[in-house]
């Protein structure tokens, strides 16, 4: 429970307060090799979430989850999110009293992980969001139906026992995701129908000199767009109306680069020594139009900059200054 004056980063980042929730839960599993499995595990949730303040109904959904590792060392996942009934958003309006009614949806999750072991490897996913139609009369908006994608591919190569190459590229697109936008006046609040797609690619390699000292290389863009097709109204009973004189561009693109080179060192125990290079370029435009090498050419006019850090933390054993400390008095 978050009571509804609580300061959601009081105990680090959470997304809102004023939340009462209960959950029930169980899983099954395996721990020894049976069949074609080492391990097994499958679990199911219920979760019911409310406002604390007033007490209003949120949401409820349910998840099923399942691990398998194969006898032969693949691994292999599922994931399964449901919300059954109508939700109500109490947050995205970002005003006191406005709610906003959402549709049944659900999400559908799998991956795949081939053997570590192997010099080769790869690591695949999919994910698919899908939301349901939702009729609140013929005078509010109702093209919330959707089915979105998540993917993910990334192959690893062991050069050998000190060198290694991760490259990993994701994709996501909600061709018809809904959000807020604008605030008009005291009492117009504006949400916003667009195709949001995000792209991100990384490439990370690491060079391990001994058992206490390492290199890592990361190079890493991401590209998240926003292009807006409709704008809506929200009304008080939380459903939207068209608004087909609203002129503003809200359209967004947003690209990120980051170089990071590191130094590790692990001078004692639980004590290191970190030198750290960081580089970074971005920026935001409105330029949703242009294709992936366009926006990466485009990238390079934004401004950088270049971080340099050294970082030390040593690890202080209360126990054993003290032992020393008696050990010292005893020879005295």
């Amino acid at each position: 429970m978050e009571t509804y004056n609580y300061d959601p980063n009081d105990l680090g980042f959470l997304y809102n307060n004023n939340e009462l929730s209960h959950w029930v839960g169980g899983s099954f599993e395996i721990f020894n090799p049976t069949g074609p499995f080492n391990q097994f595990r499958r679990s199911l949730y219920i979760n019911h979430i409310m406002l604390q303040n007033p007490n209003e109904f949120s949401t409820l959904s349910m998840n099923i989850n399942t691990f398998m590792e194969f006898r032969d060392f693949t691994y292999a996942g599922f994931f399964l999110e449901l919300s059954p009934f109508q939700s109500y958003d109490y947050f995205e309006a970002r005003e006191p009293g406005w709610v906003w009614s959402l549709p049944q949806y659900a999400y559908v999750h799998s991956w795949v992980s081939t053997d570590y072991r192997n010099p080769l490897a790869v690591d695949f996913r999919i994910g698919l969001p899908i939301f349901a139609e939702m009729d609140a009369g013929p005078e509010y908006f109702s093209d919330y139906k959707m089915v979105g994608v998540d993917l993910g591919f990334s192959p690893r190569w062991r050069v050998n026992n000190h060198l290694n190459f991760i490259y990993e590229i994701g994709y996501e697109n909600r061709p018809k995701d809904l959000g807020w936008v604008n605030k008009l006046g005291e009492d117009t609040i504006v949400l916003g129908q667009r195709n949001l797609t995000t792209i991100e690619n990384s490439i990370r390699s690491s060079y391990v000199i001994n058992n206490v000292s390492f290199f890592d290389l990361t190079f890493r863009h991401y590209w998240s767009k926003a292009d807006y097709a409709n704008y809506m109204r929200l009304d008080e009973s939380g459903y939207m109306t068209y608004i087909l004189d609203y002129s503003e561009n809200h359209n967004v693109n947003f690209n990120l680069w980051n170089v990071d080179f590191s130094y590790t060192w692990w001078f004692a125990s639980g004590s290191q020594m970190t030198i750290l290079w960081h580089q970074q370029i971005g920026g935001f435009n409105d330029y949703v139009d242009l294709n992936y090498m366009d926006n990466l050419d485009q990238l390079w006019n934004e401004p950088q900059r270049n971080t340099f850090s050294v970082r030390f933390l040593y690890y202080l054993d209360y126990n054993q200054l003290r032992r020393t400390d008696a050990q010292g008095r005893e020879r005295n």
